[in-house]
C-alpha cells in the first residue's frame, strides 16, 4: 500500500486482528499498521458471533487535525460492487428480474458486439460474477473532468473509437473482472425500476438494512454535494484528494460508515434475511463466492468470482472478500461464514 493513503472502511486487517481477544490487542495492531504503512487514518468494524466492534485511528482531516471517528463517513471503492450486487439479488427475490435475464435485450439501446449472441447472450449472472467477457475499464471513464454526479450511465459507453461493449470471450466461460459490467448492472436496475439506481438502492436496500448513514449518491468533501462527516481522501505525502464524479460510478461510488457496514455484514451472515424475513433467496446466498460453469470451474479449479465476492485465503482461513480503491481511499471487506466472523477496514 502506498504511503499516506486514507484507508477506508476496510476489512483488510489480518486474522490475528479479526480474531483478537481484546480491544487493546486490536488497537495495538491497528496503530502498528498505521505507522508501518504510513496511513493517514482508518476506521474498521468487526463482527463476531453477532457481537459488533467498531473503531478508528489517525486523522479524518490532517490539515484541521480532525481525528478519525468510528462513525466517520468513507468511500469504499469497489466494495460498492458487493453491496450493489445484493440490491440486484433482492430484485430477483421480488421476481422482477432473474439471473438468466437477457441483458442485451434489456439494454437494446447499447451496441453490444457479442459473437456468441444466439447461444450465449449476456445474462445478469454474467455481470454479477464477471463472466460477461467484457473489458474492465478505460482511463477516460475513470479520470475525466466531464462527468457530473447525474450524468446518464449510458455516456460511459459512448465513444467514436472502438466499441467498448465488444464481448471478448463467450459469456459464462471465463472470469474477467469488469467495472463496465457493474455499470451495466445499474442500468439494468434502472430499466426494471424506472428509477435512478442510486435512489432505488438507497430506499430499497440500505433503508431495510438500517444503513441510514450510507448512500450510493455522489457525496464529496466540498461543493454542493459536501458532507462534513466525510473524511478527506489522501495520496502520497499527505496530498489531499476530494471526491470526483466518474462515468463508471456504479462500480465504485458508495459512501458508508463502519457501523453501517457491520449491519451489512450481519445481514450476509444471517443468510440474507432482514428482521427474520427473506430478502435474498437462500440459494443465491450460497452462490455469493462460488464461481460456476466457467471453463476453470469445470476443470476442477475453484477460482474466479461468485455473485458478490471472491474467495481469499487469509492465514489458512478461507474468507469471502472484496477489495476497493478509489480517489484517496482504500477499503477491504472479508467475511468468514464458518467462523461467523467478518471484518471491514477502510
Amino acid at each position: 500500500m502506498p504511503a499516506k493513503i486514507l484507508s477506508l472502511f476496510l476489512v483488510l486487517v489480518s486474522l490475528n486482528i479479526a480474531y483478537a481477544d481484546s480491544d487493546i490487542h486490536i488497537e495495538t495492531e491497528i496503530q502498528n499498521t498505521i505507522e508501518n504503512e504510513g496511513i493517514v487514518g482508518l476506521s474498521w468494524s468487526i463482527v463476531s458471533n453477532g457481537h459488533v466492534e467498531v473503531g478508528s485511528a489517525g486523522y479524518a482531516n490532517v490539515s484541521k487535525l480532525e481525528h478519525m471517528k468510528p462513525a466517520q463517513k468513507m468511500h469504499v471503492g469497489s466494495v460498492t460492487k458487493s453491496v450493489l450486487a445484493m440490491g440486484v439479488l433482492h430484485l430477483i427475490f421480488e421476481g422482477r428480474l432473474s439471473l438468466d435475464s437477457n441483458v442485451e435485450e434489456m439494454l437494446s439501446e447499447l451496441n453490444f458486439d457479442n459473437a456468441w449472441h444466439h447461444r450465449s447472450p449476456i445474462k445478469v449472472q454474467n455481470l454479477l460474477d464477471h463472466t460477461a467477457g467484457l473489458d474492465d475499464i478505460r482511463m477516460w471513464q475513470f479520470l475525466s473532468t466531464k462527468p457530473l454526479p447525474n450524468t446518464p450511465l449510458a455516456e460511459a459507453f459512448k465513444t467514436s473509437g472502438q466499441n467498448l461493449l465488444m464481448v471478448r470471450t463467450e459469456p459464462g466461460t471465463q472470469y474477467s473482472y469488469s467495472n463496465m459490467g457493474y455499470t451495466l448492472l445499474a442500468m439494468v436496475i434502472e430499466a426494471v425500476t424506472k428509477q435512478r439506481y442510486e435512489e432505488f438502492l438507497d430506499s430499497n436496500l440500505l433503508i431495510p438494512l438500517g444503513m441510514t448513514d450510507s448512500s450510493f449518491e455522489f457525496i464529496s468533501q466540498q461543493g454542493q454535494s459536501a458532507d462534513p462527516l466525510l473524511a478527506m481522501g489522501y495520496h502520497e505525502n499527505n496530498v489531499t484528494q476530494a471526491a470526483v464524479p466518474n462515468y463508471l460510478r456504479p462500480a465504485g461510488q458508495f459512501t458508508t460508515t463502519a457501523p453501517d457496514m457491520a449491519k451489512f455484514m450481519n445481514f450476509l451472515l444471517s443468510g440474507g434475511k432482514v428482521n427474520g424475513e427473506g430478502f435474498v433467496h437462500p440459494e443465491h446466498m450460497d452462490m455469493l463466492t462460488e464461481p460456476l460453469n466457467t471453463d476453470a470451474h469445470k476443470a476442477g479449479l475453484r477460482m474466479g468470482h461468485g455473485l458478490a465476492f471472491a474467495k481469499r485465503d487469509r492465514h489458512n482461513v478461507v474468507g469471502m472478500c472484496h477489495p476497493g480503491t478509489t480517489f484517496g481511499f482504500r477499503a477491504y471487506i472479508c467475511l468468514f461464514p464458518d467462523e461467523k466472523r467478518d471484518f471491514l477496514r477502510r
